[in-house]
């Protein structure tokens, strides 16, 4: 199920939409299929019941273990959006996180070599927050969604700098508008986005219109 749109912010946009890779439930459901070929022989080449007994609970453990990975993997939810990564997953009990794209400072990402082939890897995403460092398991190809988050992160700040540089309108004027570009201006500031010259002279250019 797609993410709702109605859960975005004013403006905001999805970008990536992503459950997953469908390696998370492979290995219980290769299990199941062995079990059921080890019930079908079973029933064709024995008489035993006790063999029957065995294999019956073979497919039916294997059958649990299935269904569980699948429905873990049908209801967590990696999305990334013009300002937010999201993590959702459970049905009943749900756990979930929200990043904000500028409080993300670093992501990392690795993946084995049989995990190359088949394009599946862990994502780690270091971030400002209170949560740190969070790991996000078995995602597809995880190297598109570290670089997806870098660019989102860079137009985010495009944004912020051409909304503070942009002239106040006049239903912009009041003192809390200015405020806000001011703060604006001031976290482009320490984060290198602009020189301490420029933050002082467009900051008092908003200062004189209000």
């Amino acid at each position: 199920m797609a993410y709702p749109p109605e859960n975005l912010h004013h403006d905001e946009q999805l970008v990536l939409d992503l459950r997953p890779h469908w390696w998370t439930y492979t290995p219980s459901l290769l299990a199941l299929i062995a079990a059921v070929a080890f019930g079908v022989w079973v029933l064709i080449a024995t008489d035993s019941d006790a063999m029957r007994i065995i294999a019956a609970l073979a497919v039916l453990v294997c059958l649990v273990w299935f269904v569980a990975r699948y429905v873990q993997w049908a209801t967590t939810e990696l999305v990334l959006t013009t300002d937010r990564l999201i993590y959702r997953s459970g049905v009943i009990a749900k756990s979930g996180i929200e990043i904000p794209i500028d409080r993300i400072n670093t992501i990392f990402f690795n993946q084995r070599i049989w995990e190359r082939l088949v394009g599946v890897g862990d994502l780690t995403v270091e971030s400002a927050s209170a949560t740190g460092a969070q790991e996000f398991m078995n995602m597809k190809r995880p190297a598109r969604i570290q670089n997806e988050i870098y660019i989102q992160k860079e137009e985010l700040e495009h944004r912020r700098r051409r909304r503070a540089a942009a002239p106040l309108s006049a239903e912009e004027g009041s003192g809390d508008d200015v405020a806000d570009r001011i703060m604006q201006l001031n976290e482009l500031r320490a984060a290198g986005a602009i020189s301490e010259d420029e933050y002082q002279t467009k900051k008092a250019e908003l200062l004189n219109r209000m």
